[in-house]
C-alpha cells in the first residue's frame, strides 16, 4: 500500500558544525535521510521548506525516529493512501506507423583478411 507521508521537522536549530566540514544546507541533509529508506519513491520539500513529503511503501515512525535523531524535533502530521485517478486518463488512439518512403539500404562490411 503506497502512502503519502507528511513530516514537520525543524531544521532552524540544526547546528551542523563549521560550514567547511559541512557543506551541505539541513534541507538536503534531511530529503537524504529520507531517501535512503526501503521502500521510498520521492521525497519533496513542501509547506515554509520544514515539511517533508515521502511517498512510497515506507515505514513511518521509523522515518521520523531517524530525523527525530538526526535533527533534535519530527511530527509526522499526516500519513495518507495514494490512490490512482483514473478520470485523468486519456484514451489511447490507435497510432498507424507511416511508412518510410525511401528504399532501405544494406550496408554491408567485408573485413580483409590479416596479412600475416
Amino acid at each position: 500500500m503506497k502512502q503519502k507521508v507528511v513530516i514537520k521537522v525543524s531544521m532552524n536549530n540544526h547546528a551542523s558544525g563549521f560550514f567547511c566540514f559541512s557543506p551541505q544546507s539541513p534541507h538536503t541533509k534531511a530529503m537524504r535521510l529520507a531517501g535512503g529508506f526501503p521502500g521510498v519513491q520521492s521525497v519533496a520539500l513542501v509547506g515554509d521548506r520544514d515539511q517533508i513529503e515521502v511517498k512510497g511503501e515506507v515505514d513511518a515512525i521509523n522515518l521520523a525516529n531517524s530525523l527525530r535523531k538526526k535533527f533534535g524535533s519530527a511530527d509526522i502530521m499526516s500519513v495518507d493512501e495514494v490512490k490512482k485517478e483514473e478520470s485523468e486518463k486519456k484514451p489511447e488512439e490507435d497510432v498507424k506507423p507511416i511508412p518510410w518512403p525511401y528504399p532501405r539500404h544494406e550496408i554491408v562490411y567485408v573485413h580483409p583478411e590479416p596479412w600475416w
